[in-house]
């Protein structure tokens, strides 16, 4: 996507630009610049993360190698998770660190060995990286102890723990380097380590899982290095930390304060991306350790019109007008990926109509691309994710003598949260009488969500925000379940908060509400069950009519059948095996997406957005997973079944050894067993994606090939065996 320079965008490469710009002290201090911490504030499609990728783009190419860069993207859990994550990441980076951390004892050398003449070549070596300190230290025998302590003194801008300058300077020891990595990772030290007074697990608390977090910013960005971290969807940890009881949110809370804390002393660049629910929930005194926070806005017509230009590599906006392009934000409400997503099928639209973008164009299209098609579809959609999330839900109730859509029950009687669900397209008066609904709704122990399956004016908007205390959701295709998950989760905690006091009753609804998402997903288990045990009796049928033509005769042979060339089996049998494996298998479809993203024109725009819309949030990863485990034993089961048919078809009598049908039926039931221990619920998803069948028809078919496999390939078999 093309880069508008929107104000947004300028005040943060101009906080990037001046941390970059302060270098490191030289000389014999310790002193580090002050780091900083950026906040990018959004909704989703507001570019948060475009953002973030420029400024780590900018920063690449104004730092080049000085700079480090760090991504991770939140988890739904503690800062212990957090930590876990950045542990990985530089696992990978094993090189950097033992570099760092090499320069960073060197200078401490150095330092120790002072202004003398005589070590004056020594020194300027080990400050250019060409001596080892391990070998000067051991070679002039100096107190290794009085350089840790000094170790120690640098890193006390972080943490006052000793263990971990001793780990440092273990790595930079033949025999020490896994043992630390595995400590760095949150293991339980070796004994090795243990022998040398590290006795703590990293993990063990939030507080030294922080702590590490800094001891490796300030050893990563040291100097005139610069080290940049990003923890994107910061949202969905603190969503986490919101659920836990009162004392271990405020630990939380603390924890996240500690955080910035040590990245600021560290000197690191610490930028934190989500929606704008988790700066409401801070303390004050966590909020006011952010540096900058930078709002997401959205692109005026200006904007729309240079990123149109921009794109089509001309001054001419055809087949935009001004005018339209205006409609267009406003019908998209200057959301960037609206707007982009908008402007690419209309103009696709009007290349195929052979004339210019008009008003009726843009909200057919709209309409198409990017809000709820039907009613159905959007309350669809609300009930997925109420179910999923446990909450007690009561459809079409009356409060207050107002229609209420879903009533989701909170904490004590009578609180919850009424959620509203309006299609587009209401008139003056239908705006006036909703804005009363909502008013007589709204209560300190009742929130109120209202969603709307299209465009609404932003100026409507902004009056039930005013009136309920919350923003309401816009339909769009891609994040609208996401939207409306986190939305009722903030929701939730704030009216745990201001109904507490009863913290026995909180946890009772606490369980109830697990009790509820067990039983939910044991009734789909129980559905899909009753759908495999009719299978299996029809085809038992079918099986137990075959096998007494086959064993109730004698003269039993093998039927001359066609025979695929590559497997060896019967033709029927071995295109059961290749449905199978092509209805899971995603890596070529896959593949072509990706290759199509390098596309310059309209096809690799669409790819593009179709990569940017799987990725981000690990799904497509843990589908493809699933995909080959499929894959890998299904192939498995076939290489089974060729060597038993192998056997059976070559036997010198014509006939099935005795033993052979027993064999079969010991390699049916073990790719059962262990096909049904293998996840697929992002699978469906995945397929979806990739082909115009819906998540529900991909996950249907495949959940009808696995289950039917074993049992098609045993029917087929025995078809090959008839009375001679």
């Amino acid at each position: 996507m093309a880069t508008i320079p929107t104000p947004a965008l300028q005040r943060a490469v101009a906080e990037l630009e001046g941390y970059l710009a302060a270098d490191g002290v030289t000389g014999s201090g310790a002193d580090t610049p002050p780091g900083r911490v950026l906040a990018v504030i959004g909704d989703y499609g507001t570019g948060k993360t475009h953002l973030v990728n420029h400024l780590m783009s900018t920063a690449r190419k104004r730092g080049g190698p000085a700079v480090e860069q760090v991504y991770l993207n939140a988890p739904a859990g503690t800062f212990v998770d957090l930590y876990r994550a950045f542990a990985y990441k530089l696992n990978e980076q094993r090189d950097l660190v033992l570099s760092r951390v090499r320069h960073f004892y060197a200078e401490v050398v150095a330092n120790d060995l002072g202004d003398s003449e005589f070590f004056a070549e020594l020194v300027r070596r080990l400050r250019a990286g060409e001596a080892d300190p391990v070998e000067v230290v051991r070679e002039l025998n100096l107190a290794e102890i009085s350089l840790l302590e000094e170790v120690q003194q640098r890193l006390s801008q972080v943490t006052e723990n000793k263990a971990f300058g001793s780990a440092l300077t273990l790595l930079l020891r033949n025999g020490f380097e896994d043992a630390v990595w595995e400590w760095f990772q949150g293991k339980v030290p070796d004994r090795i380590l243990q022998e040398r007074g590290i006795t703590f697990a990293i993990v063990g608390s939030e507080q030294t899982a922080l702590e590490a977090m800094g001891v490796f910013a300030l050893l990563i960005g040291y100097r005139s290095f610069h080290f940049m971290v990003v923890v994107d969807e910061l949202d969905q940890l603190l969503s986490a930390a919101g659920h836990r009881e009162n004392d271990h949110n405020d630990e939380a809370q603390s924890a996240f304060k500690h955080l910035m804390q040590v990245f600021e002393s560290a000197g690191a660049f610490l930028v934190l991306a989500g929606l704008p629910d988790f700066l409401r929930e801070l303390r004050d005194d966590v909020g006011a350790r952010i540096t900058r926070r930078i709002g997401m806005q959205p692109l005026t017509a200006a904007d729309a019109e240079a990123y149109i230009r921009m794109r089509q590599g001309s001054d001419d906006l055809f087949p935009f007008t001004p005018e339209t392009v205006g409609y267009v934000v406003d019908v998209t409400d200057g959301s960037p990926r609206r707007i982009v997503s908008l402007c690419y099928h209309l103009y696709a639209r009007a290349r195929e109509q052979d004339g210019p973008v008009n008003g009726p164009m843009i909200r057919a299209v709209a309409q198409e691309e990017l809000y709820a098609p039907s009613t159905e579809r959007m309350h669809t959609e609300i009930q997925e994710v109420l179910l999923a999330s446990g909450l007690e839900t009561i459809r079409n109730r009356f409060l207050n003598g107002t229609p209420v859509d879903y009533w989701i029950a909170i904490g004590a009687e009578g609180a919850g949260i009424a959620v509203l669900a309006r299609q587009d397209g209401l008139d003056a008066g239908q705006r006036a009488d909703l804005q009363v609904q909502v008013s007589r709704l709204f209560r300190p122990d009742r929130q109120v969500l209202v969603v709307f399956g299209g465009h609404v004016p932003q100026s409507f908007v902004t009056e039930l925000r005013l009136t309920s205390e919350q923003d309401p959701i816009v339909y769009d295709r891609l994040h609208f379940m996401d939207r409306f998950a986190a939305a009722i989760k903030g929701m939730e905690v704030r009216l745990e908060r201001s109904t507490g006091g009863d913290q026995g009753g909180l946890l009772l609804s606490r369980v109830t509400r697990l009790i509820r998402q067990q039983s939910n997903v044991l009734e789909i288990v129980h559905q899909l069950s009753g759908s495999m045990d009719a299978f299996r009796d029809s085809t038992g049928e079918r099986l137990d009519a075959i096998e007494r033509r086959v064993g109730d005769r004698p003269g039993t042979e093998t039927v001359a059948l066609p025979v695929d060339d590559r497997t060896g089996l019967p033709v029927p049998v071995a295109a059961l095996f290749d449905d199978v494996i092509g209805t899971v298998g995603v890596d070529g479809p896959l593949a072509g997406v990706f290759r199509r993203t390098f596309d310059g024109g309209p096809a690799g725009i669409i790819a593009r957005r179709q990569v940017n819309a799987m990725l981000p949030r690990g799904r497509a990863s843990r589908a493809t997973g699933q995909s080959v485990l499929i894959r890998v034993l299904t192939e498995a089961f076939r290489s089974e079944v060729v060597d038993w048919y192998a056997v059976v078809r070559n036997d010198p009598d014509g006939q099935p050894a005795a033993g052979s049908w027993q064999r079969l039926d010991d390699l049916v039931a073990t790719f059962d067993t262990q096909i049904a221990l293998v996840a697929k619920s992002d699978i469906g998803w995945l397929v979806a994606q990739l082909s115009d069948a819906s998540a529900d028809e991909s996950m249907a078919a495949i959940q009808d090939a696995l289950v039917s496999l074993s049992a098609r390939v045993k029917a087929e078999v025995l078809t090959g065996f008839t009375t001679g």
